[in-house]
């Protein structure tokens, strides 16, 4: 896209002038005027063009590396979070068990409160 606006004519300029110039006749004068680059301004802007074609392609390419990093990235997140989720779900468990047992064990008379104290805590 880029690479074919190199050559930029300047606007075209139309003038337009009427009444009475050097008579008693309503005079009307027309000018139009057209400047086209000379041939080094050419050269100079195409590579310039060029050149930015070139920065915009590395910038997207790195805008698409960036956001492959990220959601890689997001994707281990996720994937790190599920499982301190599941440990944590385990852990309530066995600390759940261990609660249970606790106060059986406190209810035959095989320990005393404190162990129901210190497995509550």
């Amino acid at each position: 896209i880029l690479k074919k606006t190199a050559f930029q004519p300047d606007p075209l300029q139309v003038q337009y002038q009427g009444g009475q110039f050097n008579s008693a006749d309503y005079d009307s004068n027309v000018s139009v005027q057209q400047y086209f680059p000379v041939g080094k301004i050419t050269r100079a802007n195409r590579q310039l063009q060029e050149e930015l074609v070139k920065l915009a392609e590395k910038r997207k390419a790195m805008s698409e590396y960036e956001i492959e990093k990220a959601v890689t990235l997001a994707y281990y997140q996720y994937g790190y979070g599920l499982s301190v989720q599941k440990l944590n779900t385990e852990l309530l468990d066995v600390y759940a068990l261990f609660l249970k047992n606790a106060e059986l064990r406190f209810k035959t008379g095989e320990s005393g409160n404190i162990e129901v104290i210190s497995a509550k805590a």
